[in-house]
């Protein structure tokens, strides 16, 4: 296996300083309107990270989901890109050994069912102009219950801080692995329970256009296991609830034979509401970006407009890959936020487009993530291992390609375009004449005409109750998660989990890999006594 490339630069002998004001209050920021989806800027929102010690354990080998399973001791990440932890609290870090700093300290995490975390991020887009989120929700994340469960409350936590700080939120399911041919039923049944039991709907500051509430699909057209006469009948029956459907379609969503000649994918493109195709590793530079735009995104604005639907471009820093895929390695450079910066001048100024789609926010593993970036490679958390699948295990920093930027470059950029798209400001058409600008950004308050913070209207007559009306933490969990530094040994168990003896036993007779089908049932019985315990004390 090829080894990256050594970096060269000149290292800087002091940190880039950021802008963002760590101690910003909601009603210094203009609120985004929650209305309608025009002039928008939103960012994907993976919100996926788990630590060790941030609260009950999801599944028994999570302790640093997404972040690299084995973070606490097998010396593996599967991110390329580390996020900014000097802008954390000591009670958001989460300290794991499998990789350290240079000086020799444990490396610091951060988790995405940190309440105290996610307020922060949102706080950050506010500054940064930036709108709202698609908060994600895989398909198959719904099959297991555990899992089911921590995206449930995550859908508490995220609306918690959208309505705070102003930013519209909206559920973006992504279908693309789900796999299995009832996919739509199971997305119908999962929005079902979202609608009645979390009442996502009734949140002031959900999205909504034309009087209807948003809800994105990506990967429609990406899952073989869906036909296009399903697809088409899944739009109708979101329609027939009212919905509004943002489609995040593959790029080539015009000039794919297959898509073309299937009657049903005809059918399901001409239904949707808002068109929004992954462009995602689809070019390498600036220049290839322009390319494309020219030759495939201007016809696809043109023919999503002449049906009288939205385009939503999507636009993206850059990727690397390398310890997720074990190669591309740095595959697209940043090259300081030129790349960007293209896609989000072009994206206006020759698609015409009035909103813009960011991916991602939190995005680490692929390396798209716009949020405060480690700037500085030398200040980068190293390992070096023998694991045979990682040859060697390496992250980049925002000056991997030679330009030495503060974390939170990127935001400064997305604060640009923000204000060019809604009318507000100018972009120049390449970065280097808006430099200067950019490294004297000020994320100070931008106060002028903010609307007052919508009311909850319900989404359809008798869903005019909140969510929570009766409690204001929902979640135990939710009121702080357990000291970062608490032993694995402290930290709360699964209702489920079997003592160690009996876990032992059941792995001499049925082998590791049967155990957790024996703990999932004691899980069903514990949750059925529970069920029969809840109608005998009525």
């Amino acid at each position: 296996m090829a080894q990256p490339p050594p970096i060269s630069y000149n290292r800087p002998t002091q940190r880039p300083k950021h802008a963002l004001r760590l101690n910003a209050r909601p009603e210094e920021y203009e609120r985004a309107d929650p209305t309608n989806f025009k002039n928008k800027v939103i960012c994907g929102y993976q919100a996926w990270f788990l630590c060790r010690g941030d609260g009950p354990q999801v599944l028994p080998q999570w302790s640093f989901y997404k972040w690299g399973l084995g973070l606490d001791g097998t010396n593996r990440t599967n991110v390329d890109t580390y996020p900014d932890m000097t802008l954390y609290d000591e009670d958001e870090k989460y300290r794991a050994s499998g990789m350290r700093f240079p000086d020799g300290r444990e490396s610091e995490w951060f988790s995405s069912r940190n309440p105290k975390t996610t307020d922060k991020h949102f706080s950050w887009m506010a500054q940064a102009q930036i709108d709202g989120v698609a908060l994600q929700r895989f398909i198959e994340y719904t099959e297991d219950g555990r899992i089911k469960l921590w995206r449930d409350q995550l859908n508490d936590i995220v609306r918690r801080a959208a309505e705070k700080w102003g930013r519209v939120w909206f559920i973006e399911y992504d279908i693309a692995h789900g796999g299995k041919e009832d996919c739509p039923e199971r997305l119908l049944n999962d929005l079902k329970f979202l609608i009645h039991e979390q009442r996502i709907f009734d949140s002031p500051m959900y999205l909504t256009d034309e009087g209807r509430p948003v809800i994105g699909i990506f990967g429609l057209t990406l899952n073989s296991k869906i036909n296009g006469a399903a697809s088409a009948k899944l739009i109708d029956d979101l329609h027939a609830m009212g919905i509004y459907v943002f489609l995040g379609s593959g790029g080539n969503w015009r000039t794919n034979p297959q898509l073309q000649n299937d009657a049903g994918y005809k059918a399901c493109l001409e239904k949707i509401d808002c068109m929004s195709p992954w462009t995602i590793g689809g070019y390498r530079n600036a220049k290839e970006a322009e390319f494309i735009c020219e030759q495939e995104q201007i016809k696809d604005a043109e023919e999503v407009h002449a049906r009288g639907k939205r385009y939503m471009p999507v636009c993206w820093p850059g990727t690397s890959w390398w310890n997720s895929h074990k190669d591309r390695y740095n595959n697209v450079p940043r090259m300081g936020g030129r790349l960007l910066w293209q896609q989000l001048w072009q994206a206006k100024a020759k698609t015409g487009a009035d909103n813009i789609f960011i991916a991602m926010w939190d995005e680490h593993d692929e390396s798209t993530a716009i949020m405060p970036i480690e700037p500085l490679t030398y200040q980068l958390p190293i390992i070096a291992t023998q694991d045979k699948n990682h040859e060697h295990v390496k992250m980049i920093a925002l000056d991997v390609d030679g330009d030495v930027v503060p974390s939170d470059w990127y935001l400064r950029i997305t604060a640009r375009a923000s204000l060019y798209i809604k009318g507000r400001g100018e972009m120049s058409q390449t970065i280097e004449e808006d430099w200067k600008i950019l490294e004297d950004w000020d994320f100070g308050p931008n106060v002028h005409q903010a609307p007052p913070p919508p009311t909850p209207q319900g989404y359809q007559q008798g869903y005019q109750q909140p969510y929570y009306p009766h409690q204001q933490q929902p979640y135990q969990y939710q009121q702080g998660p357990p000291p970062p530094q608490a032993s694995p040994a402290q930290a709360r168990p699964p209702s489920h989990a079997l003592p160690s003896q009996a876990s032992a036993a059941l792995d001499k007779h049925f082998g590791a890999k049967n155990r957790r089908k024996v703990e999932e049932g004691v899980e069903t019985l514990q949750q059925g006594f529970g069920k029969l315990w809840g109608k005998f004390s009525k």
